[in-house]
């Protein structure tokens, strides 16, 4: 059976009410990839993490569905694996209703990704963040930079062009772009240290500024 694997990441620079991205990267069998990703302006990690399941699932459902192929979607929110591998049974059963009487939380997302699902064989898979999976560090470098330039991309690499290594990770270009940080002067240092190593880490090895925003 062919296996179209889909590794996803969600990212939202304030969690929650802050500006957010997703991306998706879409694995076929002949080694093509197909790289989504999207920014939304003010939204959650949880549904930044949902939407990019979602949007991987809405991408493969024709050739999926075409060609039988399974799907193994690979999150690192264990949020996302365990309401779709697990949870879901029971918010259907109750109607979309927590055990204390409340509607479930992003109950518009789970209804989404329940029918973007349906109909085809898929695997709910939890993969450790930041931990050196290429893919999945792909993922997590372009959900960042949408969620900081605000807008996404469509990348399609063919078999070729995966193997050789040479495209970076967030653009179609394969040029690195500089990661640009604002540093808020008013905040405490260990809050600065802590948003340099975030963006530091979300960089990926590439060039960093810093740009002084004013109190």
């Amino acid at each position: 059976m062919n296996t179209i694997n889909i590794y996803t990441d969600g990212s939202a620079l304030k969690n929650p009410n802050g500006p957010g991205g997703w991306a998706a990267i879409i694995c076929f069998t002949d080694g093509r990839q197909l790289r989504l990703s999207g920014a939304e302006p003010d939204t959650t990690n949880n549904r930044m993490e949902m939407t990019a399941a979602l949007r991987g699932l809405e991408a493969v459902r024709p050739i999926a569905n075409a060609t039988s192929a399974k799907v193994v979607l690979h999150t690192d929110s264990q949020y996302v694996q365990l309401g779709m591998s697990q949870w879901v049974r029971g918010w259907l059963a109750s109607g979309w209703v927590t055990s204390t009487g409340k509607e479930v939380s992003n109950i518009d997302l789970w209804q989404r990704l329940v029918a973007a699902a349906s109909g085809m064989k898929v695997e709910w898979k939890w993969v450790r963040g930041h931990v050196g999976h290429r893919e999945n560090e792909v993922a997590d470098q372009m959900a960042g930079m949408a969620a900081r330039s605000k807008q996404g991309q469509v990348i399609s690499l063919s078999a070729e062009e995966v193997a050789s290594g040479q495209f970076d990770a967030t653009t179609p270009t394969g040029r690195a772009r500089a990661t640009v940080i604002e540093v808020d002067t008013t905040s405490s240092d260990s809050e600065i240290a802590a948003l340099i190593r975030e963006h530091l880490g979300a960089a990926g090895g590439k060039s960093v500024r810093f740009r002084e925003r004013m109190g």
